[in-house]
């Protein structure tokens, strides 16, 4: 829905959605930050999946490759899988630069066949035969950088195990005289002579017995014996296919009875005992490796067998997501995604179910969790009927924490802007997103006043469903001035965007204590809506409201702490400040903010600047004796549950 960016005009610093990656994307690649760089590489994989010609549009190629192939040597697997999936979903987008891409990060590619992670090898080897059905005439340079790669390879035996997954049709009129000369050398098959013989074997039926002898009548005596030496013993199968082509089609090693017992209909009983060691967090991270495997590749028929099991199947993803190991937690929840984007319609007889298993996670500061879940309910509001996925969600905007409010209006928004406004019952979410105007923190109203952008767009000028809804919300709670704070909210005509990492970004400004705004500014008309976000209306704000700076904190504690001496008749002087005489006390309002004329005027800056910094140590010091208590009440408390 570009449409509902570009109605509006807006400075630079309220541009849409890119459709493009965003200029500081190779700044954001560059990043030290773990999660920087894997959310950046997560989007970067679904805006190039989404947009054909962004790499034609790119304009630093070069810099772009040389990022990824550093990425592709990160010691953490976690971003050389992404990076990695990137490339696999980015590629064809390459177009005539796609041999010259990839060949640049090949000499660094191919190592990760022998990763010690299931997961980065097979997407390896995804991603060397994706380049090789695109570009079937680079398998020499693959095969090539192979033979450089094997005389310092320390995992031999899993290497040529690994390729046999190049044994692609596009690939059986190819040159494969690197290969068998690579393998027929002595020192490179040293104490791996069983898996060369067998990859030898199943190379000479791929291919075909007349381009088998030209290979090996080219090879010289020595080399000659070695092939067959170590191809002596090795019986394969082979099935003809309906061309008359010798394909090779190689049968799995037996299995075990448990490994061929499946649970839930798709995956393996082994591979579930795996993820139930709840004991071993690295047992239970393979498990959900091989899991995740199982579901991105799971065909029709697996779909059929799983939905009878479908409750039993969220019920285990559900026990999986109470652990605390950050990497159990992201993997078992992108399985969770998975399972919504290749289950589709299946899903909505599960809604209830399956939301309530992702919102074990709403209010999580991690980003990359954050995006998952958005990417998540995403599938749902496209793949569900958007009325159903709301419904399901609203019961969340009424939970203690702030935070989980503010995520879940985030991801009404969210939905709004990508999902037809057709589908969904617009005076409905109106009459939802009216009562968080009056939330007691800062951050949920204010997401609910950026929802209220996009509903009042999405009305397209019926503007009266809202301001209804918002006179009868004040009528009922007896406040004022929520008609004028949503009234100058809409005149402001700006939207909030998606960013590049899928969530939401705030059209307002950056929200401190008072927008970078001055008093006088604050109280105009045309910002009734920041200062309803910063005063709600009059109501004495919570000193611990999270959004605060850790000064003002402090003055709130403070202010507090004054008020409620003066109300007892018990005011005791601050300290490093003397007793001014009652005719300089400073006089209050409402909100406890001090003013006094007269000592301004009296009061050299020097001398001001000192009593505030005095209030502001002893306020602080205040804070830390108060943080101090609350820990140790938290502390004590753990020591009773342990």
């Amino acid at each position: 829905m570009t449409s509902l960016f570009d109605a509006l005009s807006r400075t630079n610093d309220r541009l849409p959605s890119p459709n493009f990656l965003p200029e500081d994307f190779l700044e954001l690649l560059k990043s030290n930050d773990f999660d920087t760089k894997l959310t950046t590489l997560i989007r970067a994989a679904t805006v190039a999946k989404r947009e054909e010609d962004w790499f034609q549009k790119f304009q630093k190629k070069g810099e772009l490759f040389k990022c990824i192939d550093k990425i592709v040597c990160d010691d953490r697997w976690e971003l050389q899988h992404q990076c990695i999936k990137f490339l696999v979903e980015a590629m064809p987008t390459f177009g005539s630069a796609t041999e010259y891409c990839m060949c640049y990060v090949m000499p660094n590619l191919i190592p990760k066949l022998v990763s010690n992670k299931v997961t980065v090898r097979k997407i390896t080897h995804q991603a060397i035969s994706t380049f090789l059905r695109l570009k079937p005439e680079a398998l020499q340079s693959v095969l090539k950088m192979v033979a450089n790669f094997m005389p310092n390879c320390t995992s031999k035996p899993e290497l040529i195990t690994e390729l046999h997954a190049i044994l692609i049709p596009e690939l059986m009129k190819g040159n494969w005289a690197s290969l068998v000369d690579n393998l027929t050398t002595t020192a490179n098959i040293q104490g791996c002579e069983e898996q060369a013989g067998i990859l030898m074997k199943k190379l000479h039926y791929f291919i075909g017995n007349e381009s088998w002898q030209k290979i090996v009548s080219n090879l010289i005596p020595e080399k000659r014996e070695v092939l067959e030496r170590i191809t002596e013993n090795v019986q394969v199968e082979q099935t003809d296919s309906k061309t008359g082509n010798g394909v090779l089609r190689t049968s799995a090693k037996p299995q075990s009875g448990g490994e061929r017992r499946l649970r839930y209909g798709i995956i393996p009983s082994l591979v579930c005992a795996l993820i139930a060691e709840d004991s071993d967090a690295n047992q239970r991270i393979a498990g959900l490796e091989k899991m995740k495997q199982v579901v991105d590749q799971i065909t029709a028929e697996e779909i059929a067998r799983l939905v009878p099991h479908l409750h039993s199947y969220l019920l285990m993803l559900s026990n999986v997501l109470e652990d605390l190991n950050f990497k159990v937690v992201v993997l078992a929840l992108d399985i969770v995604r998975a399972t919504a984007h290749h289950l589709k319609g299946h899903m909505e007889a599960h809604i209830q179910q399956f939301v309530n298993i992702v919102a074990k996670h709403f209010g999580n500061q991690k980003s990359v969790i954050k995006q998952i879940i958005m990417m998540t309910f995403m599938e749902l509001f496209q793949n569900i009927n958007p009325k159903t996925v709301g419904g399901c969600l609203r019961v969340y905007l009424e939970n203690k924490n702030s935070r989980v409010r503010e995520e879940v209006i985030n991801i009404y928004t969210a939905s709004l802007m990508t999902i037809s406004p057709s589908k969904f019952n617009l005076p409905p979410l109106v009459n939802i997103i009216v009562p968080m105007f009056h939330d007691p923190k800062k951050r949920v109203r204010l997401a609910a006043f950026e929802q209220l952008s996009v509903l009042a767009y999405l009305l397209n000028g019926k503007t009266e469903i809202i301001m209804k809804a918002v006179r009868d919300f004040e009528q009922d709670q007896n406040t004022r001035g929520l008609a004028e704070a949503v009234t100058a909210r809409i005149r402001r005509q700006v939207l909030p965007r998606i960013r590049y990492d899928g969530l939401i970004e705030y059209s307002t400004p950056p929200m401190m204590d008072s927008f970078d705004l001055a008093e006088s500014e604050m109280s105009l008309p045309s910002n009734a809506d920041l200062a309803w976000i910063v005063s709600n209306g009059g109501v004495e704000p919570d000193p611990f409201e999270r959004t605060m700076s850790p000064i003002s904190l402090a003055g709130n504690l403070a202010s507090i702490r004054k008020n409620r001496m003066i109300q007892l008749g018990v005011e005791k002087p601050v300290v490093g400040m003397q007793q001014q005489p009652p005719a300089q006390q400073p006089s209050r309002i409402q909100n406890g903010v001090e003013k006094s004329h007269e000592t301004a005027e009296n009061t050299s800056p020097e001398v001001n600047q000192k009593v505030v910094m005095t209030r502001m140590k002893s306020d602080d010091s205040f804070v830390r004796r108060q943080g101090s208590e609350l820990n140790k009440n938290v502390f004590s408390i753990a020591i009773d549950f342990s």
